[in-house]
């Protein structure tokens, strides 16, 4: 009768334990599965920011390689009004020309990075999504180094309009603006009759001073191009950067 209850009891037990043990396993199983579920979860969300910060580096690219066309621009245009001023007897530009030039140093192009994806990682605090550190730290130096860029653009734009602006605009007379065939603000004249064309002329500023503000302008533009040159670097390494990360993906 003993060993029959004790047979029993061994019966139980092992049942017991069986149960427990697929208890166990179903919850080892659906954990690791859910696991499994996270993981694909967060490397798609990884994909999804990397795409759009590559989207967004190539938005970057264009647009600093249209910036720098523009200093390219200016550049010429300073040059053009340095040897006017100052190699006038060797040099002989149109008056088209002078206005052009003149006006094109009026002009600033400021860059804005475009910064969507960055902001949303920040937002929404996802950049854990990234596993990549050294890639990570790439793309906060990136964009740090695009707001500093940034800041320095609008205290150059303080410098062109407070000073160059003044000089230079002083010496544009507005009728040579209007008459000057090429010159960017000649579309604001379209429609007058030229012929009866009668515009005051502005107040002459003195050379020197004049050749200063061409000189800080042209020091403006090489230093703006200077940094747009290492930013482009830095955008295309960034772009390889995740190119690579994606591809291993």
């Amino acid at each position: 009768m003993d060993q029959f209850k004790l047979s029993n009891m061994a019966k139980k037990l092992f049942k017991y334990f069986s149960e427990l043990i697929i208890i166990i396993a179903g919850i080892s199983i659906s954990l690791f599965f859910d696991e499994l579920a996270e993981d694909h979860k967060k490397d798609q969300l990884e994909v999804y920011y990397l795409q759009s910060l590559a989207d967004n580096l190539r938005e970057d690219s264009i647009s600093l390689k249209s910036k720098i066309q523009f200093i390219e621009k200016v550049e010429a245009a300073a040059d053009v009004l340095l040897k006017h001023f100052l190699e006038a007897r060797n040099q002989k530009f149109s008056s088209d020309s002078i206005v052009n030039s003149q006006t094109a140093l009026l002009q600033h192009s400021i860059f804005a990075s475009n910064k969507s994806a960055y902001e949303e990682l920040k937002s929404t605090g996802n950049f854990v999504a990234i596993k990549n550190k050294q890639l990570k730290n790439s793309i906060f130096s990136y964009y740090g180094t695009t707001d500093n860029t940034m800041q320095d653009d609008l205290s150059a734009d303080n410098v062109i309009t407070f000073y160059v602006y003044e000089k230079l605009n002083n010496n544009l007379p507005l009728s040579s603006l209007a008459n000057a065939k090429n010159a960017d603000f000649h579309f604001l004249f379209e429609g007058i009759d030229f012929g009866q064309l009668e515009l005051p002329t502005s107040k002459q500023v003195d050379t020197n001073e004049l050749i200063n503000a061409i000189i800080i302008r042209k020091g403006i533009n090489s230093a703006q191009k200077a940094k747009y040159f290492s930013l482009m670097k830095q955008n295309h390494s960034l772009m390889l950067a995740i190119r690579k990360e994606l591809s291993e993906k």
